[in-house]
């Protein structure tokens, strides 16, 4: 059985709180697995607008980051924000990372006439297309959302330790609302994907 956290307030607040809150539950979860669910977002180097989409996931190599790249640009968003973490690469346990990426678009201009589901359904045919893309080249990019006002954070390792891994700390990052899993890998093999909370738009 994982274990579940949730915050909500008014005001932004780091997802660390979040995560040392869970270590009062270190029995419902074994390390094999951390999902963060970010929502209400705000960063300390850039006014961001809601309105923006944020494409969330990891990069596993340099050519699957510059694939991503070209295919943003191709597909007409125009990159607003990138986020870098504060990384502590000596913490992260699996060693085929290349970039941890938060990156805020604007969405293409044909679509700025377009109504809500058409804006909706281009979000997750391009999520899914960058998806595809990775399981063809040996699962070297992994995305896990792309979305208005909304960011996931997925990695395998003992929550706290993967909080401090991206400097969750560092007050860089902030949201109204933030829903952590410590995952229990009871039955399946580890897999980023299957690790809650989902994001199923």
């Amino acid at each position: 059985m994982c274990r579940l956290a949730l915050k909500t307030a008014n005001e932004p607040f780091s997802p660390y709180t979040v995560l040392t809150a869970m270590e009062a539950m270190q029995e419902g979860y074994d390390g094999s697995g951390l999902g963060l669910l970010l929502r209400g977002m705000e960063f300390e180097d850039f006014r961001y607008n809601p309105k923006f989409p944020i494409l969330s996931g990891i990069a596993h190599s340099d050519k699957a980051w510059r694939r991503l790249d070209d295919f943003m640009e191709e597909r007409g968003y125009e990159l607003k924000y990138d986020h870098k973490f504060h990384m502590r690469w000596d913490l992260v346990t699996e060693k085929n990372r290349y970039r941890y990426f938060l990156r805020a678009y604007r969405m293409p201009d044909k679509f700025m006439e377009k109504s809500q589901q058409e804006k909706d359904d281009e979000l997750m045919l391009a999520r899914l297309a960058l998806r595809r893309d990775g399981e063809a080249n040996g699962n070297d990019l992994t995305v896990f959302s792309f979305w208005p006002d909304v960011a996931m954070i997925k990695e395998i390792g003992w929550p706290l330790a993967v909080g401090d891994a991206l400097c969750l700390h560092d007050g860089q990052i902030k949201s109204r609302v933030c829903m952590a899993q410590g995952r229990q890998n009871t039955n399946y093999g580890i897999n980023l994907y299957a690790c809650h909370p989902f994001f199923l738009q």
